[in-house]
């Protein structure tokens, strides 16, 4: 399993890192040791909330970072190289028609960005808890 897993994250990093593929909208954050890619959008491309909102219309659940803004993917011994390479796809996909605008004003994007720009970092627990009452409510 460790092996299936480690060429997944291998070939993934490879689509990120190659300039033919995803090297000129996305960077890898840190040097992945094992099965979790942590990846960003290149200044001036297409905020990575808004990547990751438009990843999650094709099904993708990506956990979303901060400090920087990044996603990233955590591959297991469910992720198929057919997986890897439709997720390789759909990231390629969420970039094809970025003009460089930071098109974040639906989905996930605005609350991630405004999380990050908070300078009371105290006040984000409060606020994501009414937003999910908001969300859950009946």
């Amino acid at each position: 399993n460790t092996k299936h897993m480690m060429r997944c994250a291998t070939r993934f990093k490879q689509a990120i890192a190659s300039p033919d593929e995803l090297a000129r909208h996305v960077e890898m954050v840190g040097i992945p040791a094992m099965s979790v890619v942590a990846f960003t959008s290149r200044p001036g491309r297409r905020n990575i909330y808004v990547v990751n909102d438009l990843l999650g219309k094709k099904g993708w659940r990506m956990s979303a970072l901060q400090n920087p803004p990044a996603l990233h993917m955590c591959f297991t011994p469910a992720h198929s190289m057919e997986i890897c390479e439709a997720l390789i796809r759909d990231l390629r996909e969420a970039y094809a028609d970025n003009d460089g605008d930071h098109d974040d004003d639906e989905g996930m994007a605005p609350l991630y960005g405004m999380a990050a720009k908070v300078p009371d970092k105290r006040i984000i627990g409060e606020f994501l808890t009414a937003y999910q009452d908001l969300l859950l409510e009946a």
